[in-house]
Parts: structure tokens; C-alpha cells; sequence
């Protein structure tokens, strides 16, 4: 038998393990894992580095020896670490002054990053706006408090560059131009290094402002209108009050009213009182008649029973009915809420709308444009007309697919009467509200000749929309919980009021 020669070895000496790995026997490190925890490794560095260089500004003593600065004493460095902090903070404060406050800020955000393994994006922009940074604010330290003394020893408050920087700006610009150009710096060196967005703020702050005067607006003008009402109601009341006293011979007043009802809870008690005494069982019975006093025999009589009666005034419920005959007066319409302002219509978003419905229905092999547009206050009418061959029932069945594909709450298709096109109609993102005050002044129901005119809102094209009672003559309203059936009957109700008294 012949020996088998010997195999090299197949097996690599290094494979691949995620993005990059590198092996050596059975240890395989891959590059991603050693990335993060180098990334990791820098940022706790960096958080350290910041709390060190933080502590040692805010400790640093004068009096402390500093390599290659200062001799100091015999005695050790009173700073909290040592002869490196009593250095970091002695070179810091002669460089920069008080802005080396900033280097251990942009320890930490750097460090953040390191620590997320987040990339810094535009890093040499970023550096260049917190050089910027540096020298504005040292200049203007340097600018603003010149030259500090501590301890016997004197130092730039804007170290030896802000010093040089604000010298020779102050040299060109005077102090009042120095100053307007170390502040340009400042804000562009923030705008560099953070791409912070000055022009978003300020609209940002315009926004808030505005919608905050709205707010205080809106408010008002609904106190103003609470309280415009509330004058109406009360007019309204002593015009029916002074026709029911007109009729017994003089005006009741809502004063007189009021103190004959004190008068007559006071009796009610009373009597409530004797009759406890003299007898538990004992019920009151029959009508009490209460008199105001200083009111004649003429003066009209208000009367209570134990039972409420029917027939109250309709514009309070809290007036006590005074028997009289007499015309009936309707309310002013005023009474009601402004309409409100129609939402502008969007011509582009429209127009979106209407090449996103083409494609759609050609996704579904349905050919066609829209010709028109309708918007109304609650939906839009697209009227789709479709190519020849694609037949009616095809369109017809695509409302819950176009309902789906169009992010719509329902979508409802019909035929328009007397055109070959078919619309497609979609609810409005933003729906207006009707207002039943806007109604009752519409002409159309205005120059109504019937009593009994309904008003019943509007069209899909926003235009009013009334009906006569009298010519249907049965009514049925049906809808689910929640869907506006009781709103809808007040306002029919309402809108006949206005047109035939009770």
C-alpha cells in the first residue's frame, strides 16, 4: 500500500465572522464588538477627563505650585488633584480664563457620542465652530471684565487669546463694534458646531406667541358673547314680563317676583313649623297665594302649587308662569353662535388628491381622470370619468379598496345624474362645522312661503338644503348612538319655531 501523502491544512487562518473577524486558534474577536467597546473605552475616558478638568478650575488656588509656572510654596498643592489638576487649571485659566469652563462641556458631548458609538456628522465644521466658540467667548470675557485680581496675583478674564483677540478687535472696531462682532461669532459658532437652527426658534417662538394670543382671543370673544347674550335674554324676559303685567294693569318686575318668592318660602317654613307642633300627621293641603308687599289688590297675583305647571316661559325655565294671554315673541337669532370661518380650500392638495385616486384605480385596472372637483364642508366629490370599456359595477365595487388605499375613513361612489362621469366621494381630513344660525339666515330658507320648513344642513357641495314638512307628510330619523339624531330634531324643531309660533 502507498502512503497517503500528506493533505495541507484547508482551514484559513482567519474567516469571517460578522463584518470583519480576525482568529488565531479558537479566540475570534469580531470587529464590530471591538469597535463598540473601543468606542466605549474613549467615552469613559472622556467623561473622566471632564470631571477631572472640572474640578480642578473649581478648585485652583494661586498659592499652589504649577510645573513650568509657578514655584509655589513648601507646602502641597491645595487643589483636589494635586500637581496635575494645579497645572490643567493653571494653564487653562492663563490660555482661555474663565471660558476653559467650556472645555469639560465638550468633554461630556463628545464622550455621549463615543459612549452611543454615534457618528458626529460634519466633524472638521463642527471643530471649526468650537474654535469659534472658544475665541468669541474669551474675547468677550476679556472685552466685559478685563483684567481680575485674586489673591495678590492678576489675570485676563479672557486668558492670554481673549485678551489678544479683544485687543485687536477693540483697536479696529472701538468697544461698541468689538462687542457686536464677538456676538456674530458666538451665534455662528453655535450654528457650526450644533447645527442649531436660529430661524426654527424664532418660528417656533412666533408660533407659541400667536397661538397664545388666539387662546386669550378666543376666550374673550366668548365672554363677550356670554355676556351679550345673557343682556339678551334679560330683555327678553322684561318685555314678557311687562306684557303679562300689562294685562293685570302694571309691569311685574323680575325684582318683585323674587321677593314674593322669598316671602312665600318663609311661609312655607312657618307653617311647616305649626303644623309640627300641633300635629305630625297633618298635611298641607291646597294652594298657596303669596302677595308682594307694598303691591296692590290690582297687582298681578303670583301663584305655586305643589305641583309644577305646564306651560313655563320658554326663554328661562327659572321664571314663575304668569297666567296672560298674548302674542308669542321668538327669540333673537343672535342668541345662537356665529358661524364659523369656512377652512380655506387647499387647490394643491386637491390636486394631490386627485392624481393619487387616478392611480390608485389603475392599480385596480381602472382607467380614467377626474374632470372635476367639488369640495364640500364634510367630504370632496371627485368626479372620475372613466375610459371607454370599463363598465360601472367594476368602479362601483372599488369603495373599500379606494378606501383602504386612500387612508379615508369611507369612501362612497354614485353615479352624477345627467353626466358620464361617476363621483367618488372622500372624507375631509378637516370637516367644518354647520351652524344652525347660518341656516336659519340662509335665503333659501328666508324666503320660505311654508310654516313648516325644516332646515336640514347642507349639500356635498356646501349649498343649504331645506324641505316642507308638509308635503312629506311622515318623517323618520334613524342613525346609530353618537351619529346626531337628537341634534338634528332640535334643529328642525327650532327652525319651525322660528317661522309659526306655539
Amino acid at each position: 500500500m502507498h502512503a497517503r501523502p500528506a493533505t495541507p491544512c484547508k482551514r484559513p487562518l482567519w474567516k469571517r465572522t460578522g463584518d470583519f473577524a480576525c482568529s488565531f486558534g479558537e479566540l475570534t474577536v469580531s470587529a464590530t464588538s471591538l469597535s463598540r467597546r473601543i468606542n466605549e473605552f474613549i467615552g469613559v475616558t472622556l467623561f473622566a477627563s471632564a470631571l477631572l478638568w472640572l474640578v480642578s478650575l473649581t478648585t485652583y488656588q494661586v498659592s499652589d505650585a504649577v510645573w513650568f509656572l509657578n514655584s509655589g510654596g513648601e507646602y502641597p498643592p491645595v487643589n483636589f488633584f494635586g500637581q496635575v489638576g494645579a497645572f490643567v487649571a493653571e494653564l487653562s485659566y492663563q490660555t482661555l480664563g474663565y471660558a476653559s469652563f467650556l472645555i469639560p462641556v465638550i468633554f461630556v458631548i463628545t464622550g455621549w457620542n463615543y459612549f452611543w458609538c454615534r457618528s458626529i456628522n460634519a466633524a472638521y465644521t463642527k471643530l471649526i465652530g468650537v474654535a469659534l466658540l472658544f475665541s468669541s467667548t474669551a474675547a468677550l470675557l476679556s472685552l466685559s471684565f478685563g483684567v481680575l485680581a485674586n489673591e495678590g496675583r492678576s489675570f485676563d478674564a479672557g486668558g492670554y487669546f481673549g485678551s489678544l483677540l479683544s485687543g485687536s478687535l477693540a483697536e479696529y472696531f472701538n468697544r461698541t463694534g468689538s462687542i457686536i462682532v464677538i456676538l456674530t461669532g458666538i451665534f455662528l459658532s453655535i450654528i457650526l458646531a450644533t447645527q442649531f437652527s436660529f430661524g426654527k426658534l424664532f418660528t417656533q417662538i412666533s408660533n407659541a406667541t400667536s397661538s397664545w394670543f388666539i387662546r386669550i382671543s378666543s376666550t374673550s370673544r366668548k365672554w363677550i358673547q356670554a355676556q351679550q347674550r345673557s343682556r339678551q335674554r334679560r330683555t327678553v324676559e322684561n318685555e314678557h314680563l311687562e306684557k303679562a303685567g300689562s294685562m293685570s294693569g302694571r309691569a311685574v318686575t323680575l325684582a318683585e317676583i323674587q321677593k314674593g318668592r322669598e316671602l312665600e318660602q318663609e311661609r312655607v317654613e312657618k307653617r311647616k313649623t305649626d303644623d309640627a307642633t300641633h300635629s305630625q300627621d297633618e298635611d298641607l293641603a291646597g294652594t298657596i297665594k303669596v302677595h308682594a308687599t307694598g303691591i296692590q289688590k290690582q297687582n298681578a297675583s303670583i301663584q305655586t302649587s305643589s305641583k309644577p305647571k305646564s306651560g313655563s316661559l320658554p326663554f328661562s325655565s327659572e321664571v314663575t308662569r304668569l297666567t296672560r294671554p298674548g302674542s308669542y315673541t321668538s327669540p333673537p337669532i343672535s342668541l345662537f353662535d356665529s358661524p364659523k370661518a369656512m377652512q380655506k380650500v387647499d387647490e394643491r392638495q386637491l390636486m394631490t388628491t386627485a392624481r393619487l385616486l387616478e392611480e390608485k384605480c389603475q392599480e385596480f385596472s381602472v382607467d380614467g381622470t377626474v374632470d372635476q372637483i367639488h369640495p364640500g364642508p364634510v367630504v370632496t366629490t371627485f368626479e372620475f370619468k372613466p375610459n371607454s370599456g370599463v363598465k360601472y359595477n367594476k368602479i362601483a365595487g372599488l369603495a373599500n379598496d379606494l378606501s383602504l388605499a386612500m387612508g379615508a375613513e369611507r369612501v362612497l361612489i354614485e353615479r352624477i345624474p345627467g353626466k358620464s362621469t361617476v363621483g367618488i366621494q372622500i372624507p375631509n381630513a378637516i370637516r367644518d362645522q354647520i351652524s344652525l344660525r347660518e341656516m336659519l339666515e340662509s335665503e333659501l330658507y328666508t324666503q320660505s312661503a311654508s310654516k313648516l320648513t325644516l332646515v336640514l344642513g347642507k349639500t356635498i357641495h356646501g349649498e343649504p338644503i331645506t324641505s316642507d314638512l308638509a308635503t312629506m307628510p311622515h318623517l323618520l330619523i334613524a342613525g346609530a348612538t353618537g351619529t346626531g339624531k337628537s341634534v338634528s330634531l332640535n334643529a328642525m324643531l327650532t327652525s319651525i319655531l322660528y317661522r309659526a309660533s306655539p
